[in-house]
């Protein structure tokens, strides 16, 4: 899915600025906007806080992972 919507979307918002009629640009610049929103919403609900924090203080290291019956 992620990749269908990064093909799509330039190619629909060319579409839409290309187009010539401010309408169409408005409607492209709100559906970036919306989305911005959308992720930074997702970011305040789901972000960790990792400023000034090694990646290890974040999370652990795929080495420490244990291998099944082992």
């Amino acid at each position: 899915m992620t990749r269908q919507c990064g093909v799509a979307g330039p190619l629909v918002f060319a579409g839409l600025v290309e187009s010539g009629r401010p309408g169409d640009t408005a409607l492209a610049f709100s559906i970036g906007a919306v989305l911005m929103v959308a992720a930074g919403l997702v970011e305040a609900f789901f972000g960790v806080k990792a400023e000034r924090k090694g990646l290890e203080d974040i999370a652990e290291p795929l080495s420490a992972a244990r291998r099944p019956g082992g």
